[in-house]
């Protein structure tokens, strides 16, 4: 699994480069959708046992249904919906079950709509569009984050940050944050993450997390402000 793993840092290149195509955005910021069918804000009592889909709440801590043999790139994954208030706020898939080819399928697929913005360890991050600002060359830009791939992945943990926007349209912001919340409402992100398993290093869990950062955002905001006042 260690040599693996290794092979995602020739792999990053590759989605760097194909994610400066053209973005596809959701259909309205009313109803934008996080996965496929899965539409932000859906009510939970829409996914039903009765379709397939069963209480895993005790393996996140928080209110979430999943169903499994759920099809992505043709590869079967195990999809959790999590909820905030009992509406859909985030769809992960998960699968313990991967190689390199599912891999690059998935590398592929995010790189089509998705730009990688940010790099996320274990206890650090590193925001690539900062980093490409103020880097000196092309080459000093791949070297930082190629050894910050190396630490992270030799730690068994690395998440690959993606944000739904071409990158013609980050290139001139600060840094990810900027790039992320001056994007349209309806705008993912997608974090494309490699776990190892602490007990088994030969094993390791892949997911992909997308959520609407800027739609929770401001739900988050408005619940705060709906708040009654209270004396204390």
């Amino acid at each position: 699994m260690k040599h693996f793993i290794s092979t995602l840092l020739t792999i990053t290149f590759l989605v760097i480069t194909i994610g400066f195509m053209p973005g596809l955005f959701a259909q309205t910021t009313n109803n934008p959708s996080l996965f496929k069918e899965y539409i932000y804000d859906t009510p939970s009592s829409v996914f039903l046992e009765k379709d397939g889909y069963y209480d895993c709440s005790d393996d996140t801590g928080d209110a979430a249904r999943c169903m499994d043999n759920v099809d992505f790139v043709g590869h079967k994954f195990t999809i959790h919906l999590m909820f905030t208030d009992q509406h859909l706020t985030s769809v992960t898939l998960i699968t313990d079950d991967f190689n390199q080819d599912v891999y690059l399928r998935i590398a592929g697929a995010l790189g089509k709509t998705f730009t990688p913005c940010m790099l996320q360890g274990a206890t650090e991050r590193l925001d690539l569009i900062e980093l490409a600002r103020t880097s000196q060359s092309k080459s000093d830009f791949q070297s930082k984050m190629s050894s910050f791939e190396s630490v992270n992945l030799s730690n068994g943990e690395l998440t690959y940050i993606f944000v739904e926007l071409p990158g013609s349209d980050i290139r001139g912001k600060k840094n990810a944050i900027e790039a992320i919340m001056s994007a349209p409402a309806n705008t993912r992100t997608a974090e494309l993450s490699v776990e190892e398993d602490t007990e088994d290093n030969s094993k390791a869990t892949l997911s992909i997390n997308f959520t609407l950062p800027k739609l929770s955002l401001e739900k988050m905001n408005k619940k705060m402000s709906d708040a009654p006042v209270e004396k204390f």
